[in-house]
């Protein structure tokens, strides 16, 4: 499977996710699996700067329309 057709699929799995009430932010553990992709690895990206955090308190959230834009930018990066 291309990384488009896998980054297009899992904007699919978030669309309908839709039907549900979902979070605006999501923590970085969410983040990564809906990233499919190690919390670690994320934790590390959002450290270097390539993942907008937002904070409250202390928790480290990750906004959902960022990763739904990163996700399509990844589809349309490789075609």
């Amino acid at each position: 499977m291309s990384t488009s057709s896998r980054a297009n699929q899992k904007l699919q799995v978030m669309k309908e996710e839709g039907a549900r009430e979902k979070p605006l932010l999501l923590s970085v553990s969410e983040a990564a699996h809906l990233l499919n992709i190690g919390e670690t690895f994320c934790w590390a990206m959002v450290h270097k700067g390539e993942i907008p955090t937002v904070r409250l308190g202390r928790r480290v959230l990750i906004p959902r329309n960022w990763l739904e834009q990163f996700i399509t930018s990844l589809g349309q990066s490789t075609s």
